[in-house]
Parts: structure tokens; sequence; C-alpha cells
């Protein structure tokens, strides 16, 4: 049967959340680039160019995604997108966040170093199988989809890894460094101390909603399911430049 003789009972209502999704993330992401460059005087240094390549990133990954749904015949060009666009996501959110730690422990090199290490360790072996597999899956080629299927998930199984722990340190090191500061302001200061915690558990958070969604093999909306995950966080960034900035 083809798209145009379904009728209500043979649609799969997955079929219109995913446009949905893709749409909603595609808002925040130009939202976010917007606020990048209202919010940047000096736009220099890893955290700007990092928080600068995530969203740019994205919206390869969103055009990509566009172009699975409504240009399928579009192979290549989308299978070159993706296999670029994901991985570069994936390593730029990684890096903001590693940028960030910059600003609770900078006397403390040892674990920036550590940190560092471990994101470039982690990239290097999970960047390139991921680049290959995903451009020969998307592709269509029958072979690759198994072991793309694996890859995806062991990829993003690294990246919430990598995620918690870099959360984990952020919010450590800023209880430490921070709370006598923030509890000198009182109920001010409090408040921004919960908001910092908050956002870091909702991007935890977020990451395991899409980890459920890879389980439970909803592909119809896991593309725009990931693609908004990411551009809220992404936005969730702007929280915490902001918390820190009124402190």
């Amino acid at each position: 049967m083809s798209r145009y003789e379904q009728t209500w009972d043979t649609i799969d209502p997955y079929s219109f959340l995913e446009p949905a999704l893709l749409a909603v993330a595609a808002h925040n992401t130009l939202e976010l680039l917007l606020w990048i460059f209202n919010t940047f005087d000096r736009r220099r240094g890893l955290y700007f160019y990092s928080i600068l390549t995530a969203p740019l990133s994205m919206i390869g990954y969103l055009a990509a995604s566009f172009m699975m749904l409504f240009a399928p015949h579009t192979v290549v060009p989308t299978s070159i997108i993706w296999a670029f666009s994901y991985p570069t996501l994936l390593t730029a959110h990684v890096l903001v966040l590693y940028a960030r730690l910059h600003l609770v422990i900078p006397d403390e090199p040892r674990i920036l170093r550590a940190v560092l290490t471990m994101i470039v360790v982690t990239s290097a072996m999970l960047v390139p199988s991921q680049m290959t597999v995903q451009f020969c899956a998307t592709a269509g080629n029958k072979r690759c989809l198994k072991p793309g299927y694996i890859v995806e998930r062991v990829s993003f199984g690294g990246a919430c890894i990598r995620e918690f722990i870099l959360c984990a340190i952020y919010v450590v090191q800023a209880l430490r460094q921070f709370q006598p500061i923030l509890l000198s302001k009182g109920c001010r200061g409090r408040n921004i101390l919960v908001e910092l915690i908050l956002v870091q558990v909702g991007g935890i958070a977020m990451d395991i909603g899409f980890i459920v969604v890879m389980c439970l093999n909803l592909s119809l909306v896991e593309t725009g399911y990931g693609a908004l995950v990411y551009s809220m966080k992404l936005k969730m960034e702007f929280a915490v430049l902001n918390a820190l900035r009124r402190m």
C-alpha cells in the first residue's frame, strides 16, 4: 500500500510524532544560536566554540533527519550529513561540559587533565567506528544495519557515562566552591544552588529517558526524541551560565 492509499486506520500514530519532535528541536536550535550571539561579547575560548559547534552540528542532524523522512531518495547526502553531524554533536556537547568545569575547579589541573584524557580516548574509540558504520547503515547497506544498531547504542551509552561523570564532578566541586558564597546570600543564594543541581539532574533524567526509548526500540520517535533531548540540554546550559553570572 502506498502512503497515498493509507487511511486513518492504517497510519501509525508515531509517524506524526517524529516530525513534531524534530520541529520543536529545530526551533530550540535556532533560538539557541540567537542566545549565543546575544550573550557572548568575547567570542573565543573552548566554551564558546564548543557551545557554538553543538547547535551547528544539530542543524546537520536535523537536516539529515528531515531528509530521511521527506526525501528518502537522497540516500548519499543524507548518509554523509548524518555520519558527520551526530558524532560531532556528541563530542561538542561533552566539550561544553568539560569547558564548564574550569569555572568550578580552576586550581585542580590533575582532574581537568584526567577528564580531558577520558574525552579524547573515548572519542578516538567511538567516533571513527560510529561515522563509518552509520554512513554505511544510513546508505541502505543491509549488512551494516545490525552493526549500526549496536554501535549507535554503544556510542550513546558511552556519551551518557561521560556526561554522568562530568555532571557528578561538577556538582561536587560546585557545592565545595560555591556553597559558602551562595549561603551567605541567603534565600537567593540557596535558590541558585538548587537551580544548578536541578539542571544537572534534569539532563541526566533526559538521557535516561532516551536510553529507555532506545531499549524499547521505538525507532519512529527515537531520532526526533534524541534531537529534542540535545536541544533542551543545550538550552539548559544557558540556565547554568545565567546562574553562575548571578553569583
